[in-house]
């Protein structure tokens, strides 16, 4: 159970990447090679969802069991769970063909969107997130400000390839 722990808070801290400052941010661009490998799989087997999926299984899996621990004195502290801005990251470019400009448009409207959106959601919808559990708040804000901006891409795709 001791081993389980340690890996566990490895991979929801991404080893020493969640104790340094800005990890958030950090940990958001150390997703960047694993977006391009995502990107490989799409010319490889054709399909993103096999990659997406197994990432998913083992963040999700780290996460539930980080979650699981309680007020265990080996937990690492709340800021330092940053692996759920890896998987936001992911989502920022499931189904978008990727080239550097996307990329570093991406990177900054993520970062920017993860900060402000439990802000934004205090403010005009009056849902407090940061009161939730552990585990969902933190999924459900770095996957909303992911979706949101997938969502921003398609959405300029579609205006930009528009016939007429």
């Amino acid at each position: 159970m001791q081993k389980l722990r340690s890996i566990a808070n490895v991979v929801v801290t991404l080893g020493p990447v969640g104790y340094l400052p800005f990890a958030s941010v950090l940990a958001a661009a150390l997703a960047i090679p694993l977006v391009y490998f995502m990107d490989m799989l799409i010319w490889v087997m054709n399909s993103l969802y096999p990659g997406i999926y197994m990432v998913l299984l083992v963040f999700v899996a780290a996460l539930l069991f980080f979650s699981s621990m309680g007020n265990d004195k080996q937990r690492p502290p709340r800021n330092a769970l940053v692996v759920t801005h890896v998987y936001g990251m992911l989502l920022v470019f499931s189904g978008i063909m990727i080239n550097i400009k996307f990329l570093v448009t991406g990177y900054v409207l993520f970062v920017l969107l993860s900060y402000a959106l439990p802000r934004l959601l205090v403010r005009f919808a009056k849902i407090d997130c940061t009161t939730w559990p552990l585990l969902l708040s933190f999924l459900f804000v770095d996957c909303a400000a992911g979706l949101f901006v997938n969502f921003i891409f398609r959405f300029v795709f579609w205006l930009v390839t528009m016939p007429g």
